[in-house]
Order: C-alpha cells, then sequence, then structure tokens
C-alpha cells in the first residue's frame, strides 16, 4: 500500500508471523517467504530492513528477525 501507516502494518504481520526470532536466513530463504505476498520480494524485502523489522549482513547475504518484530 501507498499509505506508510497501511504498510506498516503489513510489514509487522508480515514479520511477526513468517520470521522466527534468533534464525539465520538466508536472501533466498527470505525471497520465498516474500514471494507469496508481492512479486517484487526485492522492494518487499529492502522495506522489512528500512522499516526495522529484519536486520541484514553488510554483504546482505543473512537476515535476522529484530526484537521490533
Amino acid at each position: 500500500p501507498s499509505k506508510a501507516s497501511k504498510r506498516e502494518v503489513i510489514l509487522e504481520y508480515i514479520a511477526k508471523t513468517y520470521f522466527e526470532k534468533d534464525r539465520v536466513y538466508s536472501e533466498t530463504d527470505v525471497n520465498s517467504i516474500l514471494r507469496g505476498f508481492y512479486e517484487d520480494n526485492c522492494t518487499l524485502r529492502r522495506d522489512l530492513v528500512d522499516a526495522g523489522y529484519l536486520s541484514r549482513t553488510k554483504n546482505a547475504s543473512e537476515y535476522l528477525k529484530t526484537d521490533k518484530a
């Protein structure tokens, strides 16, 4: 959604429902999860990181759910 408040609700839902705390996800894992929501999974993945629900390593090879989610 283009409205920030709606987008935030959706990002929070995805992070809380589909990602486990303390599990390391590869970029491929994250893309597989997100593909079911939106065909542009790269943008969705970036939005989750930018919103603080996922963190990633500097080389973007590993992702973790943050305490915000």
